[in-house]
């Protein structure tokens, strides 16, 4: 699997041998390095590319389907914590590297801080000093506040729907796991790293979650050659989290990956979870690249006849959702047991384990297919991260790395040509080319002039349609937003248990912390995905409408190289043209978005809304109106006293509603002006940018300045003689060069 980073070696290799020529030419020639700064740019650019490129497959799929598992098969050994649960769980990026390494990324002490005054928010109990308190972990004044906050907690504010509140487990996470990460988090981002036989150690945090809230990335390096090192496996949160940030931040990844495999448990089958994940990752627009994996428990299943008519099943289920499902039948832990027996012996399980492993090798039907689809499944993934982008991103590099050897190349025999000419056929020549640089320079400018207004035009098209899919009437976003907010109707009745009646504040916080999970839930669920999706349709047509409009171009530029070929084909001199295809060649979207590092804000921030409400004041104004209207009711029977707080309950709710509705527009307004101007707009300039030099490299390449050398020559500032041999010995080396892409080219089409 390591094909692409041999190649990518050799490319780099070029690249260099290109920059000691530029170095030489300079040296001999006397010509200013500016001359050749068009051709180290494009090297810069080209190796920039190389070292950044980056193919990212996630791993996905419910909690318990045995995704880590399955990562630490596909790296044949145990790497990651397996079953690490719900509260722990955090995407953990994998790569193979030079030795064992894991670069765990802390979050600040603000983003700390931050996100425990927004769950401090929610609680009755939290009463801030003034409006402008910060929560700061790091004094024990505020550490002790917050432990007398989560003391005061009832049982049913620490359950929500039958599993523990997710913002009570994130507030004492935080506060039990402060002494022991207090050394190490700081204001600013902090890495940590644990090598080699302190690798493992990265599990304390990922297996604890105590400690794993305080983590804000991971990324693993692995001693291994199973994969190359461009790729990176992401080992992604439970699909069926509690927590509706986890969904945020699979979404996120998801956002700029390439594969997905989906990891389902032959256990459970497909479930309803399973079809809203999948629906999800539909409207997101990038399912085309996605393959499932049916993670088999051999254990769990009678007889093969059984097992084959669940595969049947799941296989039927997936159709309806994706047409002709890449489905993958295999158990990731027979595979990783077999794997560490084969490197490391039996010595390597334990007793159990051994024992485990042995009875399923018994099972002959079982493990004859799960050896036969992990075959299957390693040669597909191969062929889909080589055969298909693998060969996007080296050809592009090739062609590009190529064009500058035919500029040096071109620029090398032309003035050795002109040097062996008297001074009246080298004039001409020179007249010759000053006219065609004349004639390039203006298809170059028309060029530029064009683009400059398809700008315009496009991010014009861009704002209309921006501003309508977010229109908050028309369009789907707001106007979702707004009827799921103004159509929540909880049932009252289950914040009152056996009869009891607790505090009118206590409900309220009550009912907004559930009104405010099931409004997260709906906008990670159903509106960030429609977003992300939108985002990448308007990638495409940005790409393409720019595209179309200066296609014609592309037929301009090959005739006025042609002309300039037969003009000096008069005089005996014979140029290499490009092929019309490598004119024409697309830039990759991807690669253009990171080189000027471009990113639209995550689906993390669209849950940013809830910081901008203002949850205190706002119980406190509906509790205090309330009061007088309470008070009425104190001497009524406990059946009266409860209808009328299930009132006060429904107008406090109304309140918060309202006030939610109004920070939801203005936080989703600021979102629609910022995806406009700092991501679409900048995207639409690097695109025309990308363009403009895609068709006008080919003018410096193959149109040169021939004048310079022969003036230094004239004006006895060079030696010709020497100048001539030094020209010689670069067509020499720039023919071994131009070999070598050859080669690489014909690498590439065998991938």
């Amino acid at each position: 699997m390591n094909t692409y980073d041999a190649l990518k070696q050799e490319l780099i290799q070029a690249g260099e041998a290109f920059k000691a020529l530029f170095e030489k030419a300079e040296t001999f020639s006397g010509i200013s390095g500016n001359f050749f700064q068009n051709w180290k740019n494009t090297l810069e650019i080209i190796q920039r590319q190389i070292a950044e490129d980056l193919v990212r497959v996630a791993v996905v799929g419910p909690i318990k389907s045995g995704k880590s598992t399955f990562v630490n098969a596909l790296f044949r050994d145990d790497y990651l914590k397996r079953g690490a649960g719900v509260i722990t769980s955090i995407v953990t990026r994998i790569r193979c590297g030079e030795s064992l390494k894991a670069s765990i990324c802390f979050k600040s002490w603000d983003e700390v801080n931050r996100d425990i005054e927004q769950g401090l928010s929610l609680f009755p109990a939290w009463k801030p000093e003034s409006e402008d308190f910060r929560f700061d972990i790091r004094k024990s004044i505020h550490r002790d506040m917050l432990e007398k906050i989560l003391e005061s907690l009832t049982a049913d504010q620490l359950i929500t729907n039958d599993t523990r509140n997710i913002t009570s487990v994130l507030l004492s996470s935080y506060l039990s796991g402060f002494d022991r990460v207090k050394d190490i988090i700081g204001p600013d981002q902090v890495i940590k790293i644990h090598e080699h036989e302190d690798f493992h150690k990265h599990r304390n945090y990922t297996g604890d979650e105590i400690l794993a809230v305080y983590i804000k990335d991971i990324q693993l390096e692995i001693h291994s050659d199973v994969l190359d090192r461009s790729i990176e496996i992401a080992d992604c949160q439970g699909s069926d989290s509690p927590n509706p940030l986890h969904l945020a931040m699979i979404q996120d990844y998801l956002s700029v990956t390439h594969f997905i495999v989906y990891v389902v448990s032959s256990r459970t089958g497909l479930r309803q979870a399973d079809i809203r994940f999948l629906t999800m990752i539909r409207d997101m627009g990038i399912m085309d690249n996605m393959l499932f994996v049916v993670n088999c428990d051999f254990s769990e299943h009678e007889s093969f006849d059984d097992f084959s008519r669940l595969i049947a099943k799941i296989r039927s289920e997936l159709a309806l959702i994706i047409p002709n499902p890449d489905v993958f039948t295999l158990s990731a832990l027979y595979n990783l047991f077999g794997a560490r027996k084969k490197s490391q012996g039996e010595t390597s399980l334990t007793r159990k384990d051994l024992v485990r492993l042995e009875q399923w090798e018994a099972e002959l039907s079982f493990t004859e297919l799960s050896n036969r689809e992990t075959e299957r499944f390693e040669s597909f993934l191969h062929g889909k991260l080589t055969r298909e982008r693998y060969f996007l991103l080296l050809g592009n590099h090739v062609e590009r790395l190529s064009l500058v050897a035919n500029g040096l190349a071109q620029w090398a025999g032309m003035n050795k040509d002109l040097l062996s000419r008297d001074s009246d056929s080298a004039g001409e020549i020179i007249r010759n080319i000053k006219k065609n640089q004349e004639k390039t320079t203006k298809v170059s400018n028309m060029i530029r002039s064009t683009l400059d207004g398809a700008v315009k035009t496009v991010s014009g098209n861009v704002k209309g349609v921006v501003d309508t899919f977010f229109d908050e009437r028309n369009g789907d976003i707001i106007s979702g937003i707004t009827s799921f907010i103004s159509r929540y109707d909880p049932s009252y009745e289950s914040y009152f248990e056996n009869g009891a009646i607790p505090g009118l504040n206590h409900n309220l916080f009550m009912v907004y912390q559930d009104f405010k999970n099931a409004l997260d839930n709906y906008i990670t669920e159903s509106i960030t995905p429609k977003i992300v999706g939108f985002v990448r349709r308007q990638d495409e047509t940005i790409l393409e409408d720019l595209d179309q409009m200066t296609r014609p171009y592309s037929s301009m530029v090959e005739d006025a190289l042609m002309e300039y070929g037969q003009a000096m084909a008069q005089f005996g001199i014979g140029i290499e043209m490009p092929a019309r295809e490598r004119v024409s060649t697309i830039p990759d979207l991807e690669t253009l978005k990171s080189m000027v590092n471009l990113k639209y804000q995550p689906a993390s921030k669209m849950m940013n809304y809830s910081t901008m409400v203002r949850v205190e004041a706002l119980v406190r104004f509906g509790f205090y109106n309330l009061i007088s209207f309470v008070k009425k009711v104190f001497k009524k029977k406990a059946i009266d006293k409860k209808s009328d707080q299930i009132q006060a309950l429904k107008d406090g709710l109304d309140r918060m509603k309202k006030e939610t509705m109004e920070n939801v527009l203005s936080h989703f307004k600021s979102y629609r002006e910022n995806i406009k101007f700092q991501y679409f707009y900048k995207l639409t300039d690097a695109v025309a940018n990308a363009f403009y030099d895609l068709h006008t490299a080919h003018f410096h390449a193959y149109v040169t300045d021939l004048d310079t050398l022969a003036t230094l020559i004239r004006e006895k500032k060079l030696d010709k003689d020497t100048v001539m041999a030094e020209l010689s010995a670069m067509e020499t080396r720039m023919s071994d060069l131009k070999e070598k892409i050859k080669r690489i080219r014909e690498k590439i089409t065998l991938i």
